[in-house]
């Protein structure tokens, strides 16, 4: 593939990924930041609860790319480690998606209470993940974000050729 279309997949790619990191961090940051709190810790661990776990999961995500990015920027890792990383983070967090709206019924198997199960699932898996992707139009639209960064970065890896350490 041609320099040009390879660095516009590039920024494609990262495009992508910074829409992904800023919708996590927006809904992460501010739950991660009561969830973390001492006083709100303490509760959960006396109660014998669990906080939501996304909020978590959300900013381990954020640091993570975080790190990739500057990983990047320092010029430390090859460009197929960073397709691969950053492919393996946004499936993940499509995965993960899917699990919690499915198996884990909105966190009913994980937390301490149920407040997070608001809907029923009626029907099957697919109707239920289509049914949380058109009715909550942030989600569906960072799935499809999500989704459009795995392909891009499948592409990346598939056009880059592997490097050996002669080849730096």
């Amino acid at each position: 593939m041609e320099d040009g279309k390879v660095r516009l997949l590039q920024y494609l790619g990262t495009a992508l990924v910074v829409v992904s990191v800023a919708v996590h961090l927006w809904w992460g940051l501010p739950r991660f930041l009561i969830y973390a709190r001492p006083q709100t810790l303490a509760f959960y661990l006396q109660s014998g609860g669990v906080p939501d776990p996304r909020p978590f999961l959300f900013m381990g995500m954020v640091v993570a790319i975080v790190i990739v990015g500057m990983a990047v920027w320092r010029g430390l890792v090859e460009d197929r480690t960073v397709y691969a990383v950053l492919l393996i983070l946004m499936l993940g967090s499509i995965v993960g998606w899917m699990l919690w709206h499915t198996i884990l019924n909105h966190g009913v198997a994980l937390t301490s209470s149920n407040a997070a199960a608001t809907e029923g699932h009626q029907g099957s898996v697919v109707s239920t993940l289509f049914t949380h992707f058109v009715t909550v139009p942030l989600e569906g639209g960072t799935k499809l974000v999500e989704l459009a960064a795995v392909l891009v970065f499948g592409v990346l890896l598939r056009v880059t050729p592997r490097t050996t350490k002669t080849d730096r």
